[in-house]
């Protein structure tokens, strides 16, 4: 399980250059990769609570994890922009909250 959560993760490590695939300039590609990691950083703190709060860790990992393969199908079945865009900020802020409540 850790190596599919690892493996998924590996789209952060690309994101300039997978929103860059979405046509627009070098600029505007860096102001839109910024979104989906602050919401990351609001979905990771409240999973990483939730799931302290409930003392509950599967189903925070699991179900962060269902999400982003959401958004992992949405990206590869989609060629118009908004649709792609929605996935890559589902992939990104819901794959980093399933590291949160291994801590």
């Amino acid at each position: 399980m850790l190596i599919g959560i690892v493996s998924s993760g590996g789209v952060t490590n690309f994101l300039p250059a997978v929103v860059k695939t979405l046509g627009y300039g070098n600029v505007e590609t860096l102001l839109l990769t910024s979104p989906p990691y602050i919401l990351c950083v609001i979905t990771s703190s409240l999973n990483a609570w939730h799931a302290d709060k409930t003392g509950e860790r599967f189903w925070h990992i699991t179900g962060s994890l269902c999400v982003a393969l959401v958004g992992f199908i949405i990206a590869a079945t989609t060629s118009s922009i908004g649709p792609r865009y929605f996935a890559i900020i589902i992939m990104v802020s819901s794959q980093a909250p399933a590291f949160q409540p291994n801590a």
